[in-house]
C-alpha cells in the first residue's frame, strides 16, 4: 500500500449502512440459515436411518479403533451412545478450551 493509499484509507469513513439495507441483509441471512439448517436436519435424519440399519456406537475408549467409533454389540462393558449424541459430544470436545493444569 502506498503512502497516498494509506492516507486515503486513514481518512475514509466506515461504511454507513441504511436501516433498510441492514434489514434486507438480516432477512437474506436468516433465509439462508433456515435453508442450511434444513439441509443439516435432513443429513442427520439420513445418518440416523443408516445407524438404525447397522448401529455404530460412539463407545468411550475406542472399541472400534477408529476415533472411538465401534460396533454396538450390546455389551455392558462400555456405555454406548447414539450416533448423533456421539457426534455432538465430539464437536463439543473439539471446540471447548482445554483445561490447563
Amino acid at each position: 500500500m502506498t503512502a497516498t493509499q494509506q492516507q486515503q484509507h486513514a481518512n475514509s469513513k466506515p461504511e454507513v449502512i441504511s436501516i433498510t439495507e441492514q434489514r434486507r441483509r438480516q432477512v437474506y441471512a436468516q433465509e439462508n440459515i433456515r435453508k442450511l439448517t434444513g439441509k443439516v436436519a435432513r443429513l442427520f435424519a439420513e445418518l440416523e436411518q443408516w445407524d438404525a440399519y447397522a448401529p455404530v456406537s460412539m463407545i468411550e475408549g475406542g472399541a472400534g479403533g477408529a476415533g472411538g467409533i465401534g460396533i454396538d454389540d450390546g455389551s455392558e462393558a462400555s456405555p454406548a451412545i447414539g450416533l448423533l449424541e456421539g457426534f455432538l459430544e465430539e464437536v463439543i470436545s473439539r471446540i471447548e478450551p482445554e483445561d490447563v493444569v
